[in-house]
């Protein structure tokens, strides 16, 4: 099977290549936001950012070291959405399908590849 390179997505140390041809993609387990937020960001080669922008949230401290500046970049570019709480994080928790939805609109939004839709759940508008 091949795979197009904005399918490529990295998760953490590991590529969802790597995961297909050794079997261990794991279908049947739920996906992480953080799993979710690292992949769009390092697929999509986005820049770093400094992650003291990411003071605004009560659970920052739940996020693993290798993954603050890209959450960061994800804050900054406003791809992850934060519902129903904006002021969390929740990294660990499981994704839902709406939130995957969302955030791979926000990661097309972040590239210049569809318009913009805000709302005080997405990325920067997160501040209530």
């Amino acid at each position: 099977m091949t795979l197009v390179r904005p399918w490529r997505l990295p998760l953490g140390e590991d590529s969802l290549t790597q995961r297909l041809r050794r079997r261990t993609f794991r279908l049947d387990q739920n996906v992480q936001r953080l799993q979710v937020i690292v992949s769009l960001v390092n697929g999509l080669g986005l820049p770093a950012v400094d992650s003291d922008i990411l003071e605004l949230y009560s659970d920052r401290h739940t996020i693993p070291d290798y993954a603050g500046k890209v959450v960061a970049t994800a804050r900054q570019r406003e791809i992850f959405v934060n519902y129903p709480e904006t002021k969390l994080l929740a990294p660990s928790r499981p994704a839902t399908r709406a939130e995957v939805a969302a955030m791979v609109y926000q990661a097309l939004v972040a590239i210049g590849r569809t318009s913009a839709i805000k709302s005080v759940y997405v990325g920067l508008h997160s501040r209530s």
